[in-house]
């Protein structure tokens, strides 16, 4: 299910912040997904190499993630996933958002359940498995603007129970 929906996603979204499917195929083992290629590799490297981004930089690549999950929530889509990771960056610094595995269509009055998501950036409403909604993608570029000024995420423990606890 989750293929089909990211596939779905993928060849059907028309923004200039989301990446794109050129082609797929399905052999009787594997099905193969053609992306468009993005030359600049992602912001989790960028973020690596430079630890802290300048604030114009950080303005510059949340408003294309601002613009990316506007038009994603407006077709009914929620991401759920959004990590430096799934940031792809060209040469000039225009990102695509990418990796839609967790992605959900979903009514606007419709509620989510799953446990999904990557432990430092999942929203409250995650962890308490009561419902959430596009709200998670909101709370998660909020995590990221924070880790692209201090350069780290602002809830971290390596027990996962405990990292819980600082995200409530």
């Amino acid at each position: 299910m989750n293929t089909r929906t990211e596939k779905d996603i993928l060849t059907q979204a028309k923004n200039p912040f989301i990446l794109t499917m050129e082609y797929v195929f399905q052999n009787e083992l594997r099905i193969y997904f053609f992306l468009e290629y993005v030359q600049g590799g992602n912001l989790f490297d960028h973020l690596c190499y430079k630890k802290r981004l300048d604030e114009d930089v950080v303005k510059f690549i949340s408003a294309q993630i601002l613009v990316a999950l506007g038009y994603l929530h407006a077709n009914k889509i929620v991401h759920r996933d959004l990590k430096p990771e799934n940031v792809l960056m060209d040469l000039d610094g225009y990102i695509k958002l990418a990796d839609f595995g967790l992605a959900k269509f979903m009514k606007p009055d419709e509620s989510a359940k799953s446990f999904c998501g990557t432990a430092e950036y999942l929203a409250p409403e995650i962890l308490d498995m009561n419902g959430h909604g596009y709200a998670v993608d909101w709370w998660t570029l909020g995590v990221l603007i924070y880790e692209m000024i201090t350069g780290r995420p602002p809830f971290m423990n390596k027990n996962h129970h405990k990292l819980g606890l600082l995200i409530r």
